[in-house]
């Protein structure tokens, strides 16, 4: 029994000898992770994003934002939204979906605002938001080739957050000036 045992320790230590130091290096190196904006969490939908709406933005990373007039906290974030869309530097799609409000009431209210780029869109509904796994609203998600990999829901605040997350998303999607 000793002799078998020795035996299975010296084929053991020759064939580590023998294999040299193991140092596996990746091929591709991973990507760093873009770090959400606060309030986004990574997530997922099963349905891409132009199966959901009709959509055939200019770059590979988009927003979509869904809003309702009734909706306190998304008539607040508009502004922020239309600023970002107005910017040269901007590398992402800004979507605002509106869940089917009269289009007269949202003409009236960007006019209100002073909203100048974002898209009047009004064919949303409940059942938009459902399939969006949304809860509520506002709700927003970030899109990169059109499949989501964050969402959030309530009041976007901080540009510049929203901005430097599009940047690191457009980089690893190969999106850049």
């Amino acid at each position: 029994m000793k002799t078998r045992h020795a035996l299975a320790a010296l084929l053991l230590a020759a064939t580590a000898a023998l294999a040299g130091p193991a140092v596996i290096l990746p091929m591709n190196p991973p990507k760093a992770e873009c770090t959400p904006p606060e309030g986004f969490l990574p997530a997922s939908a099963a349905t891409p994003l132009g199966e959901l709406i009709k959509y055939d933005g200019k770059h590979k990373v988009a927003l979509l934002n869904v809003w309702a007039l009734w909706c306190t906290p998304c008539r607040a974030e508009l502004p922020l939204l239309d600023q970002l869309a107005q910017r040269e530097d901007t590398p992402f799609d800004i979507i605002t979906l509106n869940l089917g409000d009269d289009a007269a009431q949202i003409d009236a209210l960007f006019a209100d605002l002073k909203i100048n780029k974002l898209p009047r869109d009004n064919s949303g509904d409940s059942s938009l938001l459902k399939r969006l796994g949304g809860v509520g609203l506002p709700l927003s998600a970030w899109y990169v080739d059109g499949k989501m990999v964050a969402k959030s829901t309530g009041a976007l605040h901080d540009g510049d957050a929203l901005l430097a997350y599009a940047q690191c998303l457009a980089r690893q999607a190969g999106d850049t000036p």
